[in-house]
């Protein structure tokens, strides 16, 4: 499994990065793990065909996260894609993604085949076994971290989430965990705190933990001495 990050920030940019957007290799098979705003940018940033993007699963519904989507429809639509692009995501992603759809771009066909399907707990993809599990965020946007199984190894995502012991389920037996850590102190919106990490780090059951979703104040802290901080552009294998 080889990843690269298309995007590691938070719904304003912090530090200037792309919002969250993970390109997941699965030998060959390709697909988006969230798809903010901006991964189309991102695509063409770093010379991706978005046309090789095979699916995408979405952990939330927040524009950060998802927000890409009508976009790479678009993109898609222009191109006439040749072969269905696949679309996991919580329930009410339809709907979600049709009403976003119609209000950046009214009454716009499909010249190609889109299929979108909503989760429960598990379903496969390409290869791998993906399992969600649901966290504490916004509860409107249907949130869940997921964890993705394929020839013999794990990789976890949080998603966006306040601190829960869902993240200890998350992180069991994961080769790598991307977490999000977008506060320095628990507090509001709902995102995981750096202390909480720091006193909580012994509890998960992961090899590597990289962190991502950085707010402006965990910005101003970098670079930490002892957590893995992800960056735009960066690939890695798991």
């Amino acid at each position: 499994m080889r990843v690269k990050v298309l995007g590691c920030g938070e719904a304003f940019a912090a530090g200037g990065r792309f919002q969250t957007c993970f390109l997941v290799d699965l030998q060959g098979f390709r697909f988006l793990l969230d798809c903010g705003a901006t991964a189309l940018v991102a695509l063409q940033k770093y010379s991706i065909d978005p046309l090789s993007v095979d699916a995408v699963v979405i952990s939330h519904l927040h524009g950060d996260h998802f927000g890409g989507l009508p976009f790479l429809d678009r993109f898609f639509h222009a191109r006439a894609r040749p072969r269905p692009l696949v679309v996991w995501g919580p329930p009410l992603l339809r709907e979600r993604f049709e009403a976003a759809l119609a209000a950046l771009y009214p009454g716009s066909g499909r010249r190609y085949e889109l299929e979108l399907h909503s989760y429960s707990r598990e379903f496969q993809l390409g290869g791998a076994r993906f399992t969600t599990v649901p966290v504490d965020h916004d509860e409107l946007t249907n949130p869940h971290g997921l964890k993705i199984r394929a020839a013999g190894r794990t990789l976890a995502f949080s998603g966006d989430t306040a601190w829960t012991d869902s993240l200890l389920e998350l992180s069991q037996g994961s080769n790598v965990f991307i977490c999000e850590c977008g506060l320095a102190e628990p507090g509001r919106p709902k995102h995981v705190a750096l202390s909480q990490l720091r006193q909580e780090r012994g509890r998960l059951g992961c090899g590597r933990l990289l962190l991502t979703h950085l707010g402006q104040e965990m910005q101003e802290l970098l670079p930490l001495e002892d957590f893995e901080v992800l960056e735009d552009g960066q690939e890695f294998s798991v």
